[in-house]
């Protein structure tokens, strides 16, 4: 899949390119143009084109390409509409990038139906409340193939991002999604691990995801209301976080060292940069949450098939192991809290939910310090409690 991973983010981004006023004109265009480079540069991201053909409040851009640290990728034609000038920097109506197709050996990506509205381009010096960055209110693909060979391995069906600008007391919001989902997972790597999921019976899977969230750029408050992953026959996976010291600044530094690990290619020292950013965020809250439609009963079957046991005969030998297990990370209150909330789950498979509620911000160096220290003492610190079946 790293083929995929490297194209897939340039041909998304050629689509986020796509991320009460006077009509723009030819030379404002120029500026245009010029600003969408530059707050892409900042982002580490080089675009360019081979023309520009501007016409009135509008531009063709053919031969785009987008490059960064890891190369560069082409974007075919960028259509730019309804551009106009504002008090602030400029507002692109409407982006659309053409039937997107690229592929290197293999394996190729094809995107359909990218279109982006509502583009805001701050001036330099004016873009403090969408973070120094421009902004859009909504973002659609139609479709996203990814193939490997001749087979269709991944499709994505009607992505979707609406955002809602920032006002003086409201943070920005985004919600959306993807109507559906299709993966093939019968190519994976490693015959043991293919094996597997095909016992399980997840070779060819289906579902959806769906996101919504906001952050305030100045406050630094990222507040990730839900990220759920759901996969037919198997369960959701969801994720929530509400984080401080996301700030436009760390978002920069957090880009520039991605790109500077790609370029560098030392992973042992971007990792310890990477950490080192990290601890300038603080924890308010998370939760990580599973619900469970099959994917429990099938594991379940799968290592009682394997010992020639009952289902029921594994859950009542993990059940026995559990404290014994856990006794070893020298922390009775946690581990007799997890035993319980696993026990309970394993007897009833409903519903798993992991939740830090602390009273104070936690700063993130301090969460991995505690990890290490105190598991006992970090779960105090951060108001840690684990349900089943909530």
């Amino acid at each position: 899949m790293n083929h995929f991973s490297r194209y897939l983010a340039p041909a998304l981004l050629g689509t986020a390119l796509m991320t009460l006023p006077q009509a723009a004109h030819a030379q404002d265009m120029d500026a245009v143009l010029e600003r969408l480079q530059e707050l892409l540069a900042e982002q580490t991201i080089d675009l360019d084109w081979e023309n520009a053909a501007i016409d009135g409040d509008g531009a063709v851009l053919t031969g785009v390409t987008a490059s960064d640290p890891s190369g560069e990728t082409p974007l075919g034609d960028i259509v730019l509409s309804d551009v106009a000038e504002t008090p602030d920097g400029f507002r692109i109506g409407e982006m659309t990038m053409e039937n997107y197709v690229h592929g290197e050996g293999d394996f190729s990506l094809a995107i359909d139906g990218a279109v982006l509205t509502g583009i805001v381009l701050p001036h330099d010096g004016a873009g403090a409340a969408y973070g120094g960055m421009f902004f859009y209110e909504t973002a659609e693909i139609s479709e996203l193939r990814a193939s490997m060979g001749d087979a269709e391995v991944f499709v994505l069906t009607n992505f979707n991002i609406t955002a809602t600008p920032i006002s003086d007391d409201q943070p920005m919001t985004f919600s959306g999604g993807a109507e559906s989902f299709e993966a093939d997972l019968s190519a994976i790597e490693g015959a043991d691990a293919a094996r597997t999921i095909e016992r399980l019976g997840y070779e060819q899977i289906a579902g959806r995801f769906d996101t919504a969230g906001s952050w305030e750029p100045q406050e630094g408050r990222l507040a990730v209301s839900r990220f759920d992953l759901t996969v037919d026959e198997g369960g959701m996976l969801g994720l929530a976080f509400d984080i401080g010291g996301y700030t436009p600044e760390f978002v920069r530094a957090l880009n520039e060292l991605q790109g500077s690990m790609a370029e560098s290619g030392n992973e042992s020292a971007g990792s310890m940069a990477m950490m080192g950013l990290m601890q300038q965020l603080t924890l308010h809250e998370a939760d990580i949450y599973f619900h469970d439609e099959k994917l429990t009963s099938r594991v379940l079957a799968l290592f009682a098939e394997d010992q020639g046991m009952r289902p029921q005969d594994v859950v009542n030998q993990a059940k026995a192991m559990l404290p014994f297990l856990l006794a070893q990370i020298g922390a009775p209150q946690l581990g007799t809290m997890i035993a319980d909330a696993l026990s309970t789950y394993l007897d009833d498979p409903q519903s798993l939910r992991i939740s830090a509620r602390p009273e104070e911000p936690v700063p993130f160096a301090l969460l991995a310090a505690g990890a290490m220290a105190s598991p006992q003492a970090l779960a105090d610190q951060i108001g840690l409690d684990i349900v089943a079946n909530e």
